[in-house]
């Protein structure tokens, strides 16, 4: 269940019960593109990033970040001969508050920039 120490607490929830300053917060954040960036590495556009699928579980006086929930993750590799199921156009994936405009607009083009925005949201909050 989140929400438990085991299972983390979502960024937001967890930078404010334990009052973060901007410095610890802005570290969390930092973890957040190291991870999302390698995801985009590898092909992988999470596409539905929000604090609730962001965790931070403490291991002693340590906060770590886990991404979790790739359920509607868009895998974008062009030089690869995987085939793999197309989102159908027209399918509103995603959570509304953090989707970026592309997203919102069920844009076929939609790319990595939209895990960009949401990173954007989600440091806004």
């Amino acid at each position: 269940m989140v929400g438990t120490d085991s299972n983390g607490l979502p960024i937001t929830e967890y930078c404010d019960r334990f009052g973060l300053t901007i410095h610890e917060r802005l570290r969390l954040f930092l973890e957040l593109c190291s991870a999302v960036k390698h995801a985009h590495e590898h092909g992988i556009i999470h596409r539905d990033l929000k604090p609730s699928n962001l965790l931070i579980v403490r291991h002693d006086a340590t906060a770590t970040l886990k991404v979790i929930d790739f359920g509607i993750a868009k895998v974008v590799m062009p030089d690869t001969d995987l085939k793999l199921p197309h989102t159908r156009i027209r399918q509103w994936l995603g959570t509304p508050n953090y989707m970026s405009p592309e997203q919102m607009q069920w844009s076929p083009d939609v790319d990595f920039r939209t895990d960009i925005y949401s990173m954007g949201v989600i440091l806004f909050e």
